[in-house]
């Protein structure tokens, strides 16, 4: 699993807040056509399996496996003597495993972890148990993030799926959480995959780009190429990889991580400006268009300067 960063672009704010309240963001782990599932609830939510079994369970000696939120599988053997009531099913369960919550569901068995949020993880591994009691091996789930907050005057919001996947896509629509009423869903996109070169040796470029009327000039491609000039490590982290790009939003802004001390070649899509920088070494973040404006422009042609012979008639 992976950290993955979504840059959320909210046009005419103004107008959208004064209809809707929250960001509800949905998910496709197969692919682009779907299915998206709604992976953000109201408030946090931990990760639940339910049991689909109701006791009396005959389970005394038998094994229950889980692992939560990532960690070693916790394995427990009930010693309750059978037939065994729910709540004493329960009581065995949160005696002997950590990180999770059993609870009585009518008549069976429900478990929660005590996480909340995406970062919340269950998983029901295994156990001689799991057929009275209505679970399924290999079975996981995550938990559930609260839906993104719309602000006044506020256009541009990051969400973190930090159980997600380079591979999955992602929609946004606009909700109101008093109503109940929603938009229609936004296009599908890819995440950013998060760093995990520490942030300390990571600064972020910035640019803001417009065309002669002022106007934002929106998915305007900036790509950063890699030269190669040592260092070529930062840290434990080799850096390699040719090219990393980021893309204008809809307010024709732009941010991107890379490593301190890195030697790039920026190149600006659509304004013929192709330029070799060093990263800054100090700072939190630093305008790319500064950096670029003081680069020389190697790839020109280079014209040499001959002095003219002097004239002696």
């Amino acid at each position: 699993m992976a950290v993955i960063k979504l840059n959320i672009y909210v046009a005419d704010i103004d107008d959208v807040i004064g209809l809707f309240d929250k960001i509800r963001v949905w998910v496709s782990t197969t692919g682009l056509s779907g299915p998206y599932v709604l992976m953000t609830t109201a408030a946090a939510m931990s990760a639940r399996i339910d049991g689909t079994v109701a006791a009396p369970f005959t389970i005394h000696g038998d094994t229950f496996t889980v692992a939560v939120n990532g960690g070693s599988d916790q394995t427990m053997t009930f010693v309750v003597a059978d037939p065994v009531q729910v709540d004493a099913a329960v009581e065995d369960i949160n005696d002997q495993t950590l990180l999770i919550t059993a609870s009585a569901n009518g008549s069976k068995v429900r478990l929660d972890t005590d996480l909340l949020g995406r970062a919340a993880t269950l998983e029901i591994v295994g156990g001689t148990s799991l057929t009275e009691l209505g679970f399924v091996a290999d079975t996981f789930v995550t938990g559930s993030d609260a839906h993104v907050s719309l602000v006044p005057a506020q256009s541009e919001y990051e969400y973190e799926d930090v159980n997600g996947d380079s591979t999955y896509y992602y929609k946004t629509q606009y909700y109101n959480s008093t109503s109940g009423t929603y938009s229609g869903l936004s296009d599908p996109v890819k995440g950013d995959v998060g760093a995990i070169v520490p942030a300390a040796e990571l600064i972020t470029a910035v640019i803001d780009i417009v065309d002669l009327a002022g106007v934002p000039v929106e998915n305007n491609e900036v790509a950063f190429y890699n030269v190669y000039i040592p260092p070529l490590s930062r840290g434990a982290f080799s850096v390699l990889g040719r090219t990393v790009s980021v893309y204008t939003n809809g307010a024709g802004h732009a941010e991107i991580s890379l490593i301190r001390g890195a030697t790039v070649d920026v190149t600006i899509t659509n304004t013929g400006i192709t330029r070799r920088i060093e990263v800054p070494e100090t700072g939190d973040e630093f305008n790319l268009m500064d950096a670029v404006s003081a680069a020389p422009d190697n790839f020109q042609i280079q014209t040499p300067s001959i002095p003219l012979a002097v004239r002696r008639s």
